[in-house]
């Protein structure tokens, strides 16, 4: 299958590729059919390209890629309409979000497109826990992981000889 975007000119895809997003996502309910797009060199960021909008397309990351602790809790609902009552086949994606000073982008924990893996299935979800930010710093995240595997092993060393 063959579609045109702006940002990358025509493309050719595999229907098998393809992810349905029934209800389309916030803001965007006639989209429905996205596709991924590996940025070359940048395997951290994808973009997230809508089929049937050329014009249409979002830079997304998994989250574990910058913050290991994110756990959101689906409802059973939620799962039902992935066609998923168990968790294992879902996987989530964060919409980013890139100003002027790159370094001051975010993702947004709060409204994470899940993606049943097996039916290719998708849905954005919005969720209660108010603990989780619509604009979270990812490099902010990153500098705080990087220091906390520093810390780690400055801790394993100083295990294994003594000090």
């Amino acid at each position: 299958m063959r579609i045109e975007t702006t940002r990358f000119g025509p493309l050719k895809i595999n229907r098998e590729e393809i992810i349905y997003f029934p209800e389309g996502l916030l803001g965007f309910p006639e989209n429905t059919r996205f596709v991924f797009i590996d940025v070359e060199g940048q395997p951290t960021f994808r973009w997230l390209q809508a089929i049937d909008n050329p014009d249409l397309a979002f830079v997304v990351v998994k989250p574990e890629k910058f913050l290991w602790s994110y756990a959101p809790r689906l409802s059973l609902e939620e799962k039902r309409a992935l066609g998923a009552e168990r968790s294992h086949n879902l996987e989530f994606w964060l919409i980013v979000t890139i100003p002027e000073d790159p370094a001051q982008m975010t993702a947004n924990l709060r409204g994470p497109l899940v993606i049943n893996r097996s039916t290719r299935r998708g849905r954005q979800v919005v969720l209660a826990d108010e603990s989780y930010s619509t604009r979270h710093l990812i490099l902010k995240e990153l500098e705080k992981s990087v220091a906390e595997v520093q810390r780690n092993g400055d801790m394993l060393l100083a295990a294994q000889t003594g000090g």
